[in-house]
């Protein structure tokens, strides 16, 4: 702990203890959530608003590809000169962004005649979406964490109480009106606080099409690896579900897949945790090309993130049926057996797979990565295939799935090895 607390530094630490519980809110604002939202709307109208939930979650990969190029391109300017002004290239991508997401929605509003309510809450999702990557990672690249993550802590603090008042007084429409406007204006003074620190928003002035055209030329090769690495990782993780209701149902199967899946996103949710808290300190020893320092970084968030895995495995080697009855209650006898071991192998590849597709991607080796999202997008393809035409039994499928997750994960650190190698100095040879 003294190693890690050095490494971070008294700032570290203390950007570290809020993004820890922030983090940590966020799981107790998404049981809260469901507790209040299933309460408090009718089955039908709650069905809705999973659905408008679900489209921001889709456009969840997007947003990552945005905000790591965004990190990439600024943080070595500000690293190199404590400068941003490549930030007016970032905002620039950003507003064409926001602009097509309002187009998307107005389109949503007139094509169903969505009530306001529906309209506010789904606006809701996609500015929180903006703020938690393309916002918050700006923040980052130029040293302004700490802002954020107190902005981030008032934020969900007052969506805390609201949903209390929601609890209480029944009222969605409210809810999602106060939450938007309280997002927005979080929004508004964190912009000023990056401003100061040289990221000013006013570099949209006087802005023409040109502009937008001429960022996309400077980004377009890093935003297709950055795209293509998070649309990976987002069908390694979703797209099963579709291949599993498709060839077996939406009876236990998914069930089974849907149990599995919860535990491997905890645990992957951990390491996004650990590394972000880290990841000032990742960029800042690469770019100075310390070696040591680097490795040190990569092998505390590895530590750290390997823990709550480990917990996680050691209970499934040990008591997985326990541990199932916990989680399932009635429900526990769908699992099939050797379902504990076939989770152990996922929990392992995903973490694997993560770790270096993080150091891969906010190090701005994209090209990597989109080499690596080619080969996860054939072996899925070729998982659905086999499902579809072979009749495969779902015990098969889960241990098929496993082993694509564990082939892509290999492949990833093998990518990420490389780098590390290529970026070890030469030894230096003694002179006689």
């Amino acid at each position: 702990m003294k190693a890690l607390r050095d490494l971070l530094g008294r700032s570290g630490n203390r950007f570290a203890l809020f993004h820890l519980v922030n983090s940590s809110l966020s799981f107790v604002l998404s049981f809260g959530q469901l507790f209040v939202f299933v309460r408090v709307l009718d089955a039908g109208f709650y069905a809705t608003v999973v659905l408008v939930t679900s489209l921001s979650l889709y456009l969840v990969p997007l947003d990552n590809a945005l905000s790591k190029v965004a990190f990439v391109q600024l943080r070595d300017e500000f690293l190199s000169r404590k400068t941003a002004h490549g930030s007016a290239v970032v905002y620039r991508l950003y507003a064409a962004y926001a602009g097509l997401l309002a187009i998307g929605v107005v389109g949503f509003a007139l094509l169903f005649v969505a009530r306001l309510d529906l309209v506010l809450f789904l606006l809701f999702c996609l500015v929180a979406n903006f703020w938690h990557f393309e916002v918050q990672t700006l923040g980052w690249a130029i040293d302004q964490g700490m802002a954020f993550e107190k902005a981030e802590l008032f934020r969900r603090t007052c969506n805390i109480a609201l949903l209390v008042a929601l609890y209480v007084t029944g009222q969605f429409a409210a809810y999602a009106a106060i939450m938007l406007a309280l997002s927005l204006g979080c929004m508004v003074w964190y912009g000023r606080v990056l401003g100061r620190a040289g990221a000013s928003v006013a570099a949209l002035r006087g802005w023409r099409w040109q502009d937008l055209r001429a960022a996309l030329r400077d980004s377009r090769r890093n935003l297709g690896g950055a795209a293509a690495g998070s649309g990976a990782d987002f069908m390694l993780m979703n797209a099963p579900y579709a291949i599993v209701t498709a060839c077996y149902g939406a009876g236990a199967p998914l069930i089974v897949l849907d149990t599995c899946q919860k535990l491997l996103r905890a645990i992957v949710m951990a390491l996004r945790i650990c590394s972000e808290a880290l990841l000032p300190k990742q960029s800042a020893a690469l770019h100075a090309g310390d070696y040591r320092r680097l490795v040190r970084v990569l092998g505390a968030i590895a530590g750290m993130s390997s823990l709550p895995a480990l917990v996680v495995c050691g209970a499934l080697a040990v008591t997985s049926d326990r541990l199932f009855a916990t989680l399932l209650g009635p429900l526990a006898p769908l699992m099939p057996p050797g379902s504990g071991g076939i989770l152990i192998a996922l929990i392992a590849a995903g973490l694997a797979q993560n770790l270096a597709s993080s150091f891969l991607s906010y190090s701005g080796f994209f090209g990597d990565v989109f080499k690596t999202a080619k080969i996860a997008a054939v072996l899925m393809l070729g998982l659905a295939a086999v499902t579809a035409l072979g009749g495969i039994e779902f015990p098969i499928f889960l241990r098929l799935y496993a082993a694509v997750f564990g082939a892509v994960g290999a492949v990833t650190c093998g990518w990420a090895w490389l780098r590390l190698r290529r970026l070890r100095p030469a030894p230096v040879e003694a002179t006689p």
